[in-house]
């Protein structure tokens, strides 16, 4: 009996102590007084109890007799800390008083074995946009939002924090009701970009969550200002107009002139390209009629898979419009075929019909087919003149034949093509998938599953024949150019 009296003394006076830490009970020394007072009453419920089994001396809790004074100062029946009258509580109420304190307390302490023992908590955090790889436009602010969760404990003491760039803080607005929080990146600078989202719960259970994200930086170029040179190389007639645009060949007859943007090689994956192009025979651009039955030549677009260094051999192979590497140039030179995407905007149709029979092409005798008679613009691959297949070992596409209707995709009529005026173009590269538009007007849309866009040096380029033309390009935009 002594033995369970001790045990029992000890329990009120961990509850005691529980009860301070947690509960905001009196102070340490009130504390004590009160668990003897706690005890004293047991000791007088015990009494009580000992005093129907005929025990006079069954309330030794402490060596202390039923009614005697406990802790040799307060009387069971007195006030303890002013408040607690612990001997008039009955055996079974103070056991009830113990039971509260223990549950209140237990839960406590259940908390901080929650928080400590990391096997018992779960932390996580969820970015639920934006999505892995997106890309976003200069000067547009980036939402981003999320969800945190754990379980086996609270919200309330879950921190959050999130770092752009291991260089930037951005501030974190989280809900603790429901874990989702919020945050804005205002204006990220151009380039990629990684977004870390930590989240911390006491004493050391951390999680962290990372976003990989692009904001474009794109190539713009009015060509008001003289051309960079440590940017753009210039070859043949090609130059920038003082009036404000790129002028590929000043209407000179058979020649060829091109400018490489070669200080900056376009990214290889997805492209995004606008630009404006005048050809015609006038001076200045604008509906033009002059003379367009001899309209000479064209222009094209291309991106050759190259080192800026390689440059110079490359326009030593080429022919054309600028966008020709004839097998026996590169023979002569013993260079491979380049690997390389054209957009050819053709004023002066040819065709391997001999002059000396009927035709409806500009052209005659020569060694490859166009896909028609009229102005028209095609995709073209590899340095190629024909878009519908390889040449014979001397060079030419004629042993192809016209170009059937299977390539009937990778190029369209425009037969305003040379009429002067301003006129605005956008290609765009996305996966396997080609689409071009003139005038926000869409012409060509085809998927080409063997297509994987190298990127490399952008070449503006033009030629000319027997006749010339004017070929002008102007508002020059490549999207996605992060270096």
């Amino acid at each position: 009996m002594h033995f369970l009296s001790s045990r029992r003394g000890a329990l009120i006076a961990l509850l005691s102590v529980l009860c301070i830490l947690f509960i905001g009970c009196e102070d340490e020394t009130s504390g004590t007084e009160g668990s003897a007072g706690v005890e004293g009453g047991e000791g007088t419920g015990a009494g009580a109890e000992g005093g129907e089994a005929g025990d006079a001396e069954s309330g030794e809790s402490g060596d202390v007799e039923a009614g005697e004074t406990a802790n040799g100062g307060t009387e069971a029946g007195e006030t303890v800390n002013g408040g607690t009258e612990a001997g008039v509580l009955s055996g079974q109420e103070a056991g009830e008083q113990q039971s509260d304190m223990g549950q209140s307390a237990g839960d406590s302490l259940a908390g901080v074995e929650m928080l400590t023992d990391m096997n018992l908590t779960s932390l996580s955090i969820i970015i639920d946009s934006p999505a892995e790889g997106m890309s976003f436009i200069s000067d547009e602010d980036i939402i981003v939002r999320g969800l945190v969760s754990v379980e086996g404990g609270s919200l309330e003491f879950v921190g959050v924090e999130a770092t752009l760039d291991e260089s930037q803080n951005i501030p974190v607005l989280l809900d603790r009701e429901s874990g989702a929080f919020t945050l804005v990146i205002t204006e990220p600078s151009p380039g990629e970009h990684i977004l870390s989202i930590r989240a911390a719960i006491a004493p050391d259970h951390r999680v962290e969550s990372l976003r990989r994200f692009t904001v474009s930086c794109p190539m713009e170029n009015e060509f008001d200002q003289p051309l960079d040179p440590t940017m753009w190389v210039a070859r043949g007639p090609a130059i920038r107009d003082n009036r404000g645009w790129l002028e590929l060949t000043q209407n000179q007859i058979n020649t060829r002139g091109a400018l490489f943007w070669a200080g900056s090689p376009v990214q290889p994956g997805d492209l995004d390209l606008e630009f404006s192009f005048s050809t015609s025979k006038c001076e200045e651009p604008g509906e033009c009629t002059l003379n367009r039955i001899n309209a000479g030549g064209g222009f094209s677009i291309n991106f050759w898979d190259i080192r800026p260094q390689e440059l110079e051999a490359l326009w030593e192979v080429t022919s054309g419009l600028g966008n020709v590497t004839p097998k026996t140039l590169l023979d002569e030179q013993g260079m491979s075929r380049i690997d390389s995407f054209h957009i050819v905007f053709d004023t002066y149709s040819n065709t391997c019909t001999p002059c000396s029979e009927p035709r409806n092409f500009d052209g005659c005798g020569n060694r490859h087919e166009e896909p028609t008679a009229v102005n028209h613009v095609s995709l073209i691959f590899n340095g190629h003149q024909a878009i519908h297949g390889e040449p014979d070992e001397s060079g030419s596409y004629c042993h192809l034949g016209p170009v059937s209707g299977d390539f009937s995709d990778r190029w369209t009529a425009f037969p305003e093509l040379d009429d002067g005026r301003w006129h605005r173009a956008h290609l765009t590269i996305d996966g396997t998938r080609i689409q071009l538009s003139i005038n926000d007007q869409p012409l060509i849309d085809f998927e080409l599953p063997s297509l994987r866009f190298k990127g490399g040096v952008l070449s503006i380029a033009a030629g000319s024949g027997v006749n010339g033309n004017f070929h002008r390009i102007d508002r020059l935009r490549i999207n996605d150019q992060c270096r």
